[in-house]
């Protein structure tokens, strides 16, 4: 990188540069913003402007740029906003609701939230205070994460400590439960800081989204992500590619969240409102088949089943195929292969959504390695291999997916299509009832992993079919 020297009067162009380079950040040289981060951070170093110019040329200067990018993204929240209520009020049960229908019977639930740019964190405390009002916490298994790349605004999140004036818009009784008073003035609170309860549920890290996807030793899938706040300061090409990541890092039925501003024309092709009164909560979106090339469009579905063509078709690589958390808990591997394992099946869905299936199984290979209790990626290694038109190995995928996660309905659901297709009748109706009965259960409108959005009683209704066209057949062959 070429230093930052300039001929021209306006000194901070090149830097200006960097930071959109580097970070994303879409500053105009001549912005207010861009002179009062300089400024304050060159009162912390002790520097004038030419020194401060020649340290960021140095090899330490890539950690001051990352400072002053925390400098320009600092940014104002408060407690309880309007949009962040108005959101909560109408998705948060229904979430929870569906996290509690798909979890066994004895098991906890479990919860993956991620805060993006969550500056100094009134944002994920405010949403923990509306979760305590409709839920017991304490019988959940939660994965909070919230990043930033402001080091100061994340010291001040770890610390949970406000001014009285920042909580005015928290009910009386949240903030006698869920806040101390710190310092007082005339027996007036001036302070007060969250109890540890709640501030020791939040994992606050560093993190530069452009450059990074999901922290390696965190959840890779969340069923909600908060990003109302940076998108703003991003440039185009920026923004489309933070989306891309954010829409990856959603699970199956998870909602991102952006602002209500940032939601008018926003258009990204993996992305879509989640219901037409919200549109700044976005779902993943649905690819139906004719948005698929036109060779990879028509499957060879068997005969006896012509009336389910079009819908078989969005059975075999759902395209957007997202991480479901097992409903086992076989013993894990080392966490390095653990984390290296979710890396290669998130790649492996970037080049599923390419059609570039068999690098992608390749990946898929190398993923079941790592981590052989991974019922995902036993699933994936199937569902690729069979697009690859190799029988065997599918086959032997989707059994061991299915052992190792009896409820995978996909799982079952194509193993009895392949056996209904080489003519073994037998299996065929024993994977068709154990994807019926893992549906059992389901409430209407829980999303089904892996299924593309097909609804549970669609799900139903194939498998009922795949079962009729057997009829007749000799179901003692296997």
């Amino acid at each position: 990188m070429s230093g930052l020297r300039s001929d021209s009067s306006d000194r901070y162009g090149r830097l200006c540069q960097r930071l959109l380079e580097s970070f994303g950040l879409q500053f105009a040289p001549h912005s207010k913003d861009i002179d009062i981060a300089v400024r304050i951070r060159l009162e912390s170093l002790g520097l004038s402007w030419p020194a401060y110019r020649d340290l960021l040329d140095t090899p330490e200067g890539g950690e001051e740029l990352l400072s002053l990018a925390g400098e320009l993204s600092i940014r104002q929240m408060c407690f309880n906003d309007e949009h962040l209520l108005a959101v909560s009020r109408r998705f948060l049960k229904p979430l929870l609701r569906n996290r509690l229908a798909s979890t066994p019977q004895g098991s906890k639930p479990s919860l993956s939230i991620w805060s993006v740019g969550c500056g100094c964190g009134e944002e994920i405390y405010s949403l923990l205070l509306q979760l305590a009002n409709c839920t017991n916490l304490s019988a959940w298994d939660l994965h909070i994460l919230a990043t930033d790349i402001s080091h100061r605004s994340l010291e001040q999140a770890k610390t949970g400590i406000y001014l009285h004036g920042q909580l005015n818009r928290i009910d009386r009784q949240d903030l006698q439960r869920h806040f101390i008073a710190r310092t007082r003035l005339a027996e007036e609170p001036i302070t007060w800081a969250i109890v540890d309860d709640l501030k020791s549920l939040v994992d606050f890290r560093l993190h530069n989204m452009l450059a990074l996807e999901v922290p390696a030793d965190c959840d890779s899938q969340f069923n909600l992500i908060l990003c109302r706040s940076m998108l703003k300061q991003l440039s185009p090409q920026a923004k489309t590619q933070v989306l891309s990541k954010l829409a990856r890092a959603l699970s199956p039925g998870g909602l991102l969240i952006v602002s209500a501003t940032e939601s008018a024309g926003l258009d990204h092709p993996l992305l879509q409102p989640a219901s037409e009164e919200f549109n700044s909560v976005l779902r993943r979106r649905t690819v139906r088949a004719k948005q698929m090339p036109a060779e990879m469009s028509e499957l060879q579905v068997g005969p006896t089943l012509p009336a389910l063509r079009s819908k078989l078709r969005r059975i075999y690589l759902p395209a957007s195929v997202k991480s479901a958390p097992s409903r086992r808990k076989p013993p894990d591997p080392a966490v390095d292969d653990r984390a290296m394992a979710a890396e290669f099946l998130q790649r492996a869905q970037q080049l599923a959504d390419d059609f570039q299936f068999p690098q992608a199984l390749l990946v898929c290979r190398r993923a079941r390695q790592l981590d052989e209790f991974n019922a995902e990626a036993h699933y994936l290694t199937g569902v690729m291999a069979r697009r690859m038109d190799r029988l065997d190995e599918a086959l032997e995928a989707l059994q061991r997916a299915c052992r190792l996660d009896r409820t995978l309905v996909m799982a079952h659901f194509l193993l009895g299509h392949i056996y209904q297709e080489i003519d073994k009748p037998a299996l065929a109706k024993h994977h068709y009832n154990e994807a019926l009965a893992a549906l059992a259960d389901t409430l209407p409108d829980e999303p089904v992993p892996f299924a593309d959005g097909m609804s549970p009683q669609v799900l139903r209704d194939l498998c009922t079919a795949g079962q009729d066209a057997l009829i007749g057949a000799n179901v003692g062959e296997t």
